[in-house]
């Protein structure tokens, strides 16, 4: 017996009592939330801004911490970007990371 769940990226949108969040954006797969590391973008996340409509693919990557799957995209001004499970991020030694991040047109 095989079960297959669909589980599609979604934006959540950061409440907007949470003033350090508003207008930001987190991605979730499932029940992982996800966040974007230095290490799998440039050295540098803190310039990311995602699009409102932006589309995302997921991949397996089995040499990643013993196999994760990550999320990729572009983000508004069409530069690509990975997303790992926020459970896994600084295993590869300290760098940006952030969950929450701001949304085009916020």
């Amino acid at each position: 017996v095989t079960l297959e769940l669909a589980t599609p990226v979604r934006q959540v949108v950061a409440d907007a009592q949470v003033t350090e969040d508003r207008g930001k954006v987190a991605l979730e797969r499932g029940p992982l939330v996800y966040c974007v590391e230095g290490a799998d973008n440039g050295g540098k996340v803190s310039g990311l801004r995602l699009g409102k409509n932006a589309a995302f693919a997921t991949g397996s990557q089995p040499g990643l911490l013993r196999g994760l799957v990550t999320v990729t995209g572009k983000t508004a001004e069409g530069k690509a970007f990975t997303a790992i499970p926020y459970f896994a991020w600084s295993h590869r030694g300290p760098g940006e990371m952030a969950v929450w991040l701001p949304a085009q047109g916020e």
